[in-house]
């Protein structure tokens, strides 16, 4: 049994290369990789069979797509990554020192164009003034002890059933963090920044994601779990840890338009 199975939902693929390059560079080797696509079967399966990851085919939505990785893999702790987040090398080797149930790994942007800075002040925003409400679903674990995550993932089944299971899209790390929560508190915190993100890097790219994330934000309605879709729980607050300059908290307001408009129409109108 590996110490840690990384798990990673596929869409595009676009950054699944440099994903898989910087997991054979870690200092720590004892893991397994276990990719669930929504791409044809044969595309990118030379490049995956050359990492002796492991794959399997899947929906088009996030939820299914952790869930079908997450049975390909036996690993002790599972990290869930994304097809646009990238770890840094020492990633593995400072999780494997963590017994703790569940950890939250602060991120970085890897681009740092007008957007994607603005992404970088919203992650530091987070990341200095924490709130441990995974209800609000911007502060969330990726590293999680397996057995704990396989009953998150069974418990929302239960839950929301089968059908809406496969529907659900950006809430799926919400849902999973929030039931892991319900059944242990043992949480930690990496401060140091170990995961670079690809952000979205055009308004327009903010604007159709949004939109998209905002119509299937109506998954939950009549579920256990439609507590959560109340947009007022996504404000962010600043504390006395974190002070923005005038254009920096401007370039931050921009940005939750840009995200924040798009979603409420998405989810409220069309």
């Amino acid at each position: 049994m590996p110490k840690i199975s990384v798990e990673v939902p596929v869409t595009w693929g676009t950054y699944l290369s440099e994903i898989l390059e910087a997991l054979r560079a870690q200092t720590f080797q004892d893991y397994e990789v276990c990719v669930a696509s929504s791409l044809k079967e044969d595309q990118h399966k030379d490049l995956l069979e050359s990492f002796g990851a492991k794959f399997t085919s899947s929906g088009p939505n996030l939820l299914e797509k952790r869930y079908r990785a997450h049975q390909l893999c036996r690993g002790e702790y599972s990290l869930l990554l994304d097809e646009t987040r990238v770890p840094h090398r020492m990633l593995l080797e400072r999780l494997a020192l963590h017994d703790e149930d569940m950890v939250i790994i602060n991120e970085g942007e890897a681009r740092d164009g007008f957007w994607e800075k603005a992404a970088h002040l919203d992650k530091l925003l987070i990341q200095k003034c924490p709130d441990l409400d995974f209800t609000k679903g911007y502060i969330l674990p990726r590293y999680f002890r397996s057995t704990l995550l396989t009953m998150a993932f069974e418990n929302v089944k239960k839950k929301i059933g089968d059908k809406k299971f496969v529907q659900v899209l950006m809430e799926d790390h919400q849902l999973i963090s929030y039931e892991a929560s319900l059944l242990s508190n043992r949480v930690a915190i990496i401060n140091d920044i170990l995961i670079m993100h690809y952000g979205d890097r055009t308004l327009s790219e903010i604007l159709s994601k949004y939109h998209r994330y905002g119509r299937h934000h109506r998954v939950l309605k009549r579920t256990p779990y439609e507590f959560m879709l109340n947009l007022l729980k996504r404000r962010r607050r600043t504390c006395k840890d974190f002070r923005l300059s005038w254009p920096q908290h401007v370039q931050l307001m921009l940005l939750y338009l840009a995200r924040g408009i798009p979603f409420a129409i998405g989810y409220y109108i069309w």
